[in-house]
């Protein structure tokens, strides 16, 4: 029986790919809404609005995961097929409407193809966390 590359962490960590891009943009769009005189920790952040939003990360776990998904996602569009492949990851685990066959039925791809593409794609966001 051969090893499935990844576990309920991996998974976890692409289903939680849009709530972080959402929290980063969140967090963002907050400091650039700050005056350099203004509160909220304004005053502690370089004075420009585009320079205190360059400066707001996540955490660094949360930060990991999001460049590790962002690069899968990344090195998947290069693919030629990378669209198809994107949208199969779309409807499983972000959107989670469709369930593996309905994905294949909805995409046009056999169950197999669909099953072998999602593992493609949590190989590469495993590789990318160094798992």
């Amino acid at each position: 029986m051969s090893r499935q590359p990844y576990d309920g962490y991996v998974l976890n960590v692409v289903r939680l790919y849009p709530r972080l891009v959402e929290q980063l943009e969140e967090k963002r769009a907050a400091a650039m809404s700050l005056t350099a005189a203004g509160g909220a920790g304004g005053a502690s952040l370089p004075g420009k609005p585009t320079e205190r939003a360059a400066l707001v990360t996540l955490g660094e776990q949360e930060q990991r995961w999001l460049e590790a998904v962002a690069g899968a996602i990344r090195d998947t569009k290069a693919l030629s097929d990378g669209a198809e492949r994107l949208r199969l990851i779309d409807l499983l685990f972000w959107r989670r409407t469709h369930t593996m066959q309905g994905a294949a039925l909805k995409l046009h791809i056999s169950y197999r193809t669909a099953r072998r593409r999602r593992w493609d794609f949590l190989r590469l966001v495993e590789e990318k966390l160094n798992l």
